[in-house]
């Protein structure tokens, strides 16, 4: 999501954005982190299902690359380093929700352009850490009276979820009073993200028809920080 009125330093910086973009939705994906060759969904299988093979990750210091999925599992002490509180100078937030750091800016442009462009957008989830997961997956399985499978389908057991690198947000808007669900997809801040979220290095976790690659159903708004060099206004 480059600013609309950005102005660039160089075209050759330009080029370096977008290779550098390029580079980083490679290896994360926006369509999400390819699966690997353990990780690769059998079609014949149910799409929402695990592997039978789980590759435990050991975090660097950078959370901007690392493929977290049903394949892939953090350990339950992984605590982004940098983690900071959303401020409501650059984003409405609906909780105290926190975020590594390097977000900060993207986010408070995105939302600029947003408000600029007539939508609200606001961020009702970010960081989550082993522990909350358990209870997110949990209620799930409440909800869906114990259907495993029905939970596998929206939600991440602990240790799968993005949420724990601290680089996701979750985006609502006043259009559905900053509440979550399918209702989402069809307001004009989930159609602003499509057209403009990429431009700021945010990529789509798990868009619609892609359920057989990355085991989700379609969430309009999940979107992963790639990571790239800021732009100078």
């Amino acid at each position: 999501m480059t600013e609309h009125h950005s102005k660039l330093d160089s075209p050759a910086i330009f080029c370096l954005d977008i290779f550098l973009i390029s580079v980083a939705c490679s290896l994360i994906g926006c369509d999400k982190p390819r699966p690997t060759a353990e990780t690769t969904p059998n079609h014949d299988e149910a799409w929402w299902s695990y592997p039978e093979e789980i590759e435990s990750i050991v975090p660097g210091d950078d959370p901007l690359y690392l493929v977290v999925d049903k394949g892939h599992q953090l350990p339950a002490d992984y605590v982004p380093a940098d983690l900071v509180t959303i401020t409501p100078d650059i984003i409405e937030t609906n909780k105290e929700i926190q975020v590594v750091s390097i977000l900060l800016e993207p986010l408070r442009k995105l939302n600029a352009k947003a408000q600029a462009d007539g939508i609200n957008l606001s961020v009702i989830s970010g960081y989550r850490s082993y522990q909350y997961q358990v209870k997110t997956y949990q209620h799930w399985i409440t909800y869906n009276k114990g259907d495993r499978d029905a939970a596998d389908r929206v939600s991440a057991r602990p240790g799968h979820s993005e949420h724990q690198l601290g680089t996701v947000v979750d985006f609502s808007t006043d259009e559905i009073n900053h509440t979550i669900g399918d209702a989402f997809h069809r307001t004009k801040a989930c159609a602003w993200l499509l057209e403009n979220a990429p431009s700021f290095g945010f990529s789509l976790s798990y868009p619609k028809g892609k359920e057989h690659e990355t085991r989700y159903s379609h969430e309009g708004w999940h979107w992963r920080f790639l990571g790239f060099r800021a732009v100078a206004l």
